[in-house]
């Protein structure tokens, strides 16, 4: 994982335990997206790059890159990333951020980005 990953994954986790949910959110959304094009570039999936969350997550999947589940939770962030993006904080849950979060290094960890 790069260090300014790191960097805003650790800062996201201690906002979100100060009760800071909405920066938090943010910054793993951030995050999220990233490593989203990045794998798109690692594996040359060109349908994936630069596109939104969703049909990115699908064009790895159906190139392979990533297995059915994890494009399923991929799906499920979809509505905190446009929520934390849009600053539509009503939307967005300590809960949900706290999900992105478990799932975020475990996702980099497994794919190396």
């Amino acid at each position: 994982m790069t260090d300014i990953k790191s960097d805003f994954l650790e800062t996201a986790n201690n906002l979100l335990s100060e009760g800071e949910k909405d920066p938090a959110a943010v910054l793993a959304c951030i995050v999220l997206e990233d490593s989203l094009k990045r794998l798109a570039a690692k594996f040359d999936v060109n349908e994936a790059k630069d596109k939104e969350l969703s049909v990115s997550a699908c064009a790895l999947f159906r190139a392979g890159v990533i297995e059915k589940s994890t494009n399923q939770s991929i799906q499920n962030f979809k509505n905190l990333r446009n929520a934390s993006l849009h600053a539509q904080w009503d939307q967005v849950s300590a809960e949900s951020v706290g999900l992105l979060l478990t799932f975020l290094p475990m996702f980099i960890e497994k794919h190396g980005i």
